[in-house]
């Protein structure tokens, strides 16, 4: 699956609940649920109209990162995950009640 810069930080930004982001080369932010630090991600900054695609590597990072599997991955990236379905899969993961 192709992934441009644009469309993976479109769908961090509106998906992801963040508690702090700190900007740089790259950006790095803790994702926060119920007031716990789950995660933390990095991906690229995105520039004008940077449309080229993330490398398959980068891609495996930040999937690990946020904790989805491949298809949910996708889902994530392509909107059928919301924000809601994805908070949900993270307390599953990381056994945190609502």
């Amino acid at each position: 699956m192709q992934i441009s810069h644009r469309e993976l930080e479109h769908a961090i930004q509106t998906k992801v609940p963040f508690s702090s982001k700190r900007t740089g080369k790259e950006n790095n932010a803790w994702i926060e649920i119920d007031g716990i630090q789950v995660s933390r991600i990095t991906f690229p900054k995105t520039k004008g109209s940077n449309t080229s695609c993330i490398s398959t590597g980068l891609e495996k990072s930040i999937r690990n990162q946020l904790c989805l599997s491949k298809e949910l991955f996708k889902d994530f990236i392509k909107c059928p995950l919301t924000r809601e379905k994805y908070i949900e899969e993270l307390r599953s993961k990381n056994s945190l009640k609502e």
